[in-house]
């Protein structure tokens, strides 16, 4: 039987999901610059168009930037200052304008520490100040900070601990009772020139785990009871993708079929050599600009 060929629906980034039918009623999309930043904004708005490309309906913003081991000085500064703006504007749409000092915001990194291309969730977690237990513990301090109630977790994965990185944040979210959750992932795309150049926000929540076919138990205002915004950062491709891409480029894409039925039912991912240097300086990029947002 005859496999069937990558498509954007393997990704798990919605600009190229959307990509697969730009036409289709339902979704609209608006682009601004930041500097050498391109940001899309893409709106899925009806259940037929979320059942077309695969997301839930929401708001998704991609920030496609320099490469990240071209992050450095004022370049590396431009995307932080945009992912900043943008992260507090979906955190303004998501929950009730409140006194920063009055808000509590789990910050959870999901993700295998100890493997390079799922380790953004618990990097971006190690940079980022807790401050919630200072609000009890030293009021007087916590005043001063004029930060936000932090709270940080990185449940890992479920070869790890178990069980699924939700029920950490669940149960983490029952307990403190956060107004907002930001949730850090890594993710599958479709093309590899989004590797390593790219930032997804999301109002919908996640899903950890579905970039790769396994689907665990989703981080979402229904399951969470606050609103949650994800965000993510490809990090992998499928080997299906490098096959088909090498044999369009080669003019070869009639034996694609075949040659993908040959690979049979096993995929695997792969990841650029570099990804140690990408997945560390994202992380900083991702922590940094949630500190802007609600640390002192």
């Amino acid at each position: 039987m005859k496999q069937r060929n990558p498509t954007a629906t393997d990704s798990d980034l919605a600009i190229e999901r959307r990509a697969a039918d730009p036409a289709c009623a339902g979704i609209g999309e608006t682009v601004r610059q930041f500097g050498g930043v391109h940001i899309s904004e893409i709106r899925v708005s009806s259940k037929q168009a979320a059942a077309l490309i695969g997301k839930p309906q929401g708001t998704y913003i991609t920030l496609s930037h320099a490469p990240a081991w071209g992050l450095w000085g004022e370049t590396r500064e431009e995307l932080v200052r945009a992912l900043s703006r943008e992260l507090a504007r979906l955190c303004e749409w998501a929950m009730p304008p409140r006194p920063l000092g009055d808000t509590v915001v789990l910050f959870a990194g999901l993700g295998n520490r100890h493997l390079t291309a799922d380790a953004v969730g618990p990097r971006a977690a190690e940079r980022v100040t807790a401050t919630l237990h200072l609000k009890e513990a030293e009021p007087r301090l916590f005043r001063r900070l004029r930060c936000a109630g932090v709270c940080v977790c990185a449940p890992g994965v479920t070869a790890q601990t178990g069980t699924e990185a939700a029920d950490t944040v669940l149960d983490l979210a029952a307990r403190v009772r956060p107004h907002l959750v930001i949730a850090v992932d890594a993710l599958a795309a479709r093309a590899t020139s989004r590797l390593a150049t790219t930032i997804q926000l999301c109002d919908t929540g996640v899903v950890p785990g579905s970039g790769l076919g396994v689907k665990h138990t989703a981080i979402t205002q229904e399951t969470v009871g606050a609103p949650v915004i994800a965000v993510g950062v490809p990090t992998v491709v499928n080997s299906r993708t490098l096959v088909a891409d090498a044999l369009a480029e080669a003019g070869a894409e009639s034996l694609c079929d075949d040659i993908l039925s040959a690979m049979g039912q096993s995929d695997f991912f792969v990841s650029p050599k570099d990804i140690d240097t990408t997945a560390d300086t994202l992380a900083s990029v991702i922590a940094e600009a949630f500190e802007r947002i609600f640390g002192g």
